[in-house]
């Protein structure tokens, strides 16, 4: 089933649910759910998870596919310090859900088009010039045209360097992600969650136990080795 662009209750769970065949934790739902107002007002959320909570599975796939597929000339950038990262768990990640779409679509090597022109694009943060030049679309009196906003996603951004950030910042937006497992207690990603209320962001921290799929044995086996209050 392809989504309907012209369906104007088309939001990102019922995406998730209907579309990719998800079936949400709670979580997930809530956190979703924030991104559904991005062409109203500007959007910006901050996700920490511990590894294999569905990032890059649920939560990414569900955004990045969504959005290219509600506006007809939607960008979503997508970034992370590792080519790894990008190349076995984010694209393969999308690129899944290939046969829920049409035979239109175009799925390169880390580019996704869509026959009305979206773009999904996907990159390592090597060069900061590379993280320049994305600006979501005008029309001629200067408002926010509905079919071409900016969705910008760094993943594992607690290891992308600040350069990137401020090569982001340049651009112009209707939603902005930072998705990370945790790490150091510095750096941007770090402060998007501690200093979240003066920066604008949304902010979800998720733990072991919020991920049900996530065995037993490991939850204890972390828990032994790092105490439970380690991120």
């Amino acid at each position: 089933m392809t989504p309907s662009l012209d369906d104007v209750e088309f939001g990102p769970i019922y995406f998730a649910e209907e579309i990719l065949g998800f079936r949400l934790y709670p979580w997930q739902s809530e956190f979703l759910a924030w991104f559904e107002p991005a062409l109203g007002r500007q959007v910006m959320a901050t996700l920490a998870t511990p590894n294999g909570a569905g990032k890059d599975t649920i939560i990414i796939a569900t955004l990045a596919l969504w959005w290219v597929s509600l506006h007809k000339m939607a960008r979503v950038v997508i970034t992370s310090k590792d080519a790894r990262q990008i190349d076995e768990q984010t694209y393969p990640a999308l690129e899944r859900h290939r046969s829920k779409f049409g035979p239109n679509w175009k799925w390169l090597e880390r580019h996704i088009e869509t026959p009305t022109g979206a773009k999904i694009i996907m990159f390592t943060t090597d060069d900061a010039g590379r993280a320049e030049g994305f600006h979501k679309d005008k029309k001629a009196d200067g408002t926010d045209d509905p079919e071409g906003p900016v969705l910008i996603i760094v993943n594992e951004a607690k290891s992308v360097p600040e350069e990137i950030f401020t090569a982001i910042d340049r651009c112009t937006f209707n939603a902005l992600l930072y998705a990370s497992s945790t790490g150091s207690m510095s750096g941007r990603f770090y402060k998007s969650h501690a200093e979240s209320r003066r920066l604008g962001f949304l902010r979800k921290q998720v733990g072991l136990l919020e991920c049900p799929h996530i065995g037993q044995d490991k939850i204890k086996r972390i828990t032994a080795e790092y105490g439970e209050n380690s991120p």
